[in-house]
């Protein structure tokens, strides 16, 4: 066996300056709680738990993730608060939020 198969996965994205805990707030994605911090938009708090797939398409069950960042493809739906179809990457994180993806076997690298 080589050396890279006995490493552990690496997680998908860290935070590069880690906030103070004052900005922490408590989400819920896929029915766990998950920390992230104010301001942080949807999909990043996805991609910090460990999410790199958000959706499959319907047709071909592609699997979507976030690709431009800005809203125009909608490659990153996912469902807030019961509404379907919103956009991961122009919605900002609040307090208590529960997000749904519809792909819900992808590994997650959260430790709690």
């Amino acid at each position: 066996m080589s050396d890279q198969q006995n490493q552990p996965a690496l997680p998908v994205a860290t935070r590069l300056h880690p906030r103070n805990n004052a900005g922490a707030i408590q989400v819920i994605i896929n029915g766990k709680q998950v920390s992230a911090c104010r301001g942080e938009t949807v999909a990043v708090a996805l991609l910090l738990s460990g999410r790199r797939i958000f959706t499959q398409a319907s047709r071909y069950n592609l699997n979507r993730t976030l690709f431009c960042g800005m809203g125009v493809c909608h490659q990153c739906l996912v469902t807030v608060d019961g509404v379907r179809d919103v956009r991961a990457c122009m919605t900002k994180i609040r307090p208590g939020m529960k997000i749904e993806t519809r792909f819900k076997m992808e590994h997650s690298y959260e430790t709690s």
